[in-house]
């Protein structure tokens, strides 16, 4: 949706341009491509690391940390003002879904201690940049291990503003997701983000977490074809109104705030 803004378009607000469409989920792989003058980002947005689709690739080469938060620091300065609106930015952490272990060749457990040392790595170097903490793992335990392997390098989990929950998009659906969430707000945690939580995933578990984020309606305009009356693209893909309204109907059905 920021995409419009690209190549030297004049510095504009967003409420302005689109309206207040609630607190937005911004992809760096899409925005850190592209070359802005200044936006004025007036709602909420945290950053998305595009791990996924690093992981994809093999994982996050060593050494990592230092580019991204140069480029963090770049887009601080030119794409967004009122940087109090930036709630957090997603770490370069490690997914432990089937086919990333298979992308890597690692276990759980190694991606488990990447995914706590990105994590070190950054706040030692840019302790003034507002960081998520990850939990990565496949089952309860190994959520709950994590949390040790944390407290074990100094971070104390109940003391970080959001702990984003990955792994779990594929299974929002079953028990064990209900399970992985339950077991960390068991525990304590009571700041939580699921990451990549579609309709299903909230309905069960959307009362355990702070916020989640989806790219489920912009997936269900590609397949639906939607083009809402007056909007001037093909599809509503990447529509500013059609994500609001999508997000309008999750807060009527008490899925989303």
């Amino acid at each position: 949706m920021l995409a419009r803004f690209f190549c030297g378009a004049p510095e504009l607000s967003w409420a302005e341009e689109h309206g207040d469409i609630g607190p937005l989920f911004i992809s760096f792989n899409r925005i850190s491509r592209l070359k802005f003058r200044p936006i004025i980002i007036t709602t909420d947005f945290a950053i998305d690391s595009g791990g996924f689709t690093q992981l994809s690739k093999g994982g996050w080469p060593d050494g990592c940390e230092e580019p991204y938060i140069a480029a963090i620091r770049r887009l601080k300065r030119h794409i967004w003002k009122g940087a109090q609106h930036l709630q957090w930015i997603a770490p370069q952490d490690w997914m432990c879904e089937e086919e990333q272990l298979a992308n890597t060749g690692l276990t759980v457990l190694e991606h488990q201690q990447r995914t706590v040392q990105n994590f070190v790595r950054l706040t030692e170097l840019a302790p003034d940049l507002p960081w998520a903490m990850a939990v990565q793992g496949t089952k309860p335990s190994e959520y709950l291990r994590i949390l040790d392997m944390y407290a074990d390098a100094g971070v104390d989990p109940h003391a970080q503003k959001i702990v984003g929950v990955g792994s779990i998009c594929r299974i929002q659906h079953t028990d064990l997701a209900v399970e992985i969430i339950e077991s960390l707000h068991n525990a304590g945690l009571r700041k939580l983000h699921g990451f990549g939580l579609k309709t299903e995933g909230l309905a069960k578990v959307g009362h355990l977490l702070t916020s989640a984020d989806s790219m489920a309606w912009s997936e269900h305009a590609r397949k639906q074809k939607i083009r809402l009356d007056g909007c001037p693209h093909k599809r509503c893909v990447s529509c500013p109104k059609y994500a609001k309204q999508w997000r309008n109907r999750l807060i009527q059905r008490g899925l989303a705030a």
